[in-house]
């Protein structure tokens, strides 16, 4: 008997599971929706949000407003329409993003909301918010106001204070840094960042000065045992002086471990992990200040 319950009960979390993750990206769902598939959409935004849905099918205002949080947490258009990008990320099919080097300017967020206006004035309209570390397109810039496409044919102006070009970005969700300078992208590599809900990587916007690299040193610390760590580098370029987190050379791992995964168990203190490579490029390139955006 005990056995037979055993077997039901697997065969329940199993099927709770695909259930959960046998969400349809071919189709579009949006407010007072009523359908089978909300109902999954509710049960993955429960595991994924903690939203607390009632898993009834319905797209209402609670649901709602739980996909536009999603949305946000995860720098994605936050319209509330699930559609193909925000299916895939919810079902955890996100692939590896990179961004044109052929001549294609990006802009990336560095304040929490940004309004999109009309025109390049603030008496201008707004038509839509950006988010801290959403990355756009840039067309053109008139003044102090960059022309970028938010979304499919649609454009918008930001006021250059909230907007930078010249940066990197950490993206921890897929475990990547990028190196932009004058919009464009020069660069990316794999990295591995802190240990994540242990010691995670703090997300925001910092900067990067020169005047604070070192070229040869040892880093110490205490280890989660209370053990002291001497780890020498050869590219120590820290951005968060008090949590003293950088980015660093890191030789003492594979580079098989510079993969999306290895920092959900085999994660960094904090800092962000480089390969030799990549470390001494960042510390070679000619830039006084820049600005470091982390995001989820």
């Amino acid at each position: 008997m005990k056995k037979i319950m055993f077997i039901i009960l697997v065969l329940l979390i199993s099927y709770s599971n695909c259930y959960a993750l046998d969400l349809d990206c071919t189709k579009t769902l949006s407010y007072s929706d009523n359908n089978v598939e909300v109902k999954r959409l509710q049960k993955l935004l429960n595991i994924r949000m903690n939203c607390q849905l009632e898993e009834n099918g319905l797209f209402d205002s609670k649901t709602l407003s739980c996909v536009k949080d999603y949305q946000r947490k995860n720098n994605l258009e936050a319209d509330g329409i699930v559609g193909p990008i925000t299916c895939n990320y919810l079902i955890g099919n996100t692939p590896v993003v990179e961004y044109e080097d052929n001549g294609a300017r990006y802009g990336i967020i560095t304040d929490d909301i940004v309004n999109i206006r009309r025109g390049a004035s603030i008496s201008s309209r707004i038509i839509n918010e950006a988010y801290e570390g959403k990355i756009y397109p840039i067309e053109s810039k008139n003044n102090d106001w960059y022309k970028i496409v938010y979304a499919k044919n649609k454009k918008g102006y930001i006021n250059e204070d909230y907007i930078s070009t010249d940066f990197i970005l950490v993206d921890l969700s897929i475990q990547r840094l990028y190196y932009f300078s004058n919009g464009q992208r020069k660069w990316s590599t794999s990295v591995v960042t802190g240990m994540k809900d242990i010691h995670d990587t703090p997300t925001g916007v910092y900067e990067l000065n020169k005047a604070y690299f070192s070229y040869k040193t040892t880093l110490t610390g205490s280890n989660d045992d209370g053990s002291v760590y001497n780890a020498p580098v050869d590219y120590w370029m820290p951005f968060i002086f008090s949590s003293g987190i950088g980015f660093h050379d890191a030789d003492w791992r594979n580079y098989s471990e510079f993969n999306k995964k290895e920092y959900l168990t085999n994660g960094s203190h904090g800092c962000v992990n480089m390969n030799h490579t990549a470390a001494e490029k960042l510390f070679n390139e000619k830039f006084k200040t820049i600005d470091v955006i982390v995001r989820n």
